[in-house]
């Protein structure tokens, strides 16, 4: 359960910062960022 709402706060996240800067999707660019997220924890 936590680990869905974590997951479900990063989308919302994401979503937001992309529509707020007016940016598409790059995957290299968020995995990468979500792996560096990962270690850090």
């Amino acid at each position: 359960m936590i680990a869905q709402l974590a997951v479900m706060k990063k989308v919302v996240l994401l979503a937001h910062s992309l529509y707020k800067n007016d940016q598409k999707y790059d995957e290299t660019k968020y995995l990468d960022y979500i792996n560096v997220d990962n270690k850090a924890t």
